[in-house]
């Protein structure tokens, strides 16, 4: 019923003996989970995620997309990415913490492509006025891109060397 509403699954690995710590365990979960929705339950298999960090790097590829979109003067198709890859971005950490497989290395991963897609956009306005031979606009974005990259880094070395940082907008 609720797959013509266009639900898709999400697949952990995790069984009865608790979370994956091989990568053989790993295969083998999600082989076994494979099997069983195919099969069994009759999903798609085009509606099977094996990891919510799948959702980060689809999300980041889609903001690729709006650099891309932005590089060639197709601003609207840009904007509309961003919101697609947002939704990627907002929705993947809630996953796992929701059903409580989120990492360290999946906020690292995370927080690594989220600047990545962050440059990538940057780049993609950049690149597209620089085209366009408006310097100032160029300098503006590649100022904007330093601010985002530092704004992360100096925040990581903080924590690294102050008991509490609190600090920031949000």
């Amino acid at each position: 019923e609720i797959r013509r509403h266009g639900a898709a699954v999400v697949v952990m690995a995790f069984d009865e003996q608790g979370q994956a710590d091989t990568v053989e365990r790993k295969v083998s979960i999600c082989e076994r989970c494979y099997s069983l929705l195919t099969e069994q339950v009759g999903f798609p298999p085009e509606d099977i995620i094996f990891d919510p960090n799948i959702l980060t790097v689809v999300g980041t590829l889609i903001s690729v997309g709006a650099g891309i979109s932005f590089a060639t003067g197709r601003f609207i198709l840009g904007a509309v990415l961003i919101l697609a890859g947002g939704v990627f971005d907002l929705v993947d950490g809630v996953i796992a913490r929701h059903h409580g497989i989120a990492t360290a290395f999946g906020a690292f991963l995370d927080s690594t492509l989220d600047r990545l897609a962050d440059m990538a956009m940057l780049l993609g306005v950049m690149l597209h006025y620089a085209a366009l031979g408006e310097a100032g606009t160029v300098l503006l974005g590649g100022v904007a891109m330093i601010a985002s990259v530092l704004t992360s880094y100096a925040k990581a070395r903080a924590e690294q060397f102050l008991p509490s940082f609190e600090g920031g907008f949000l």
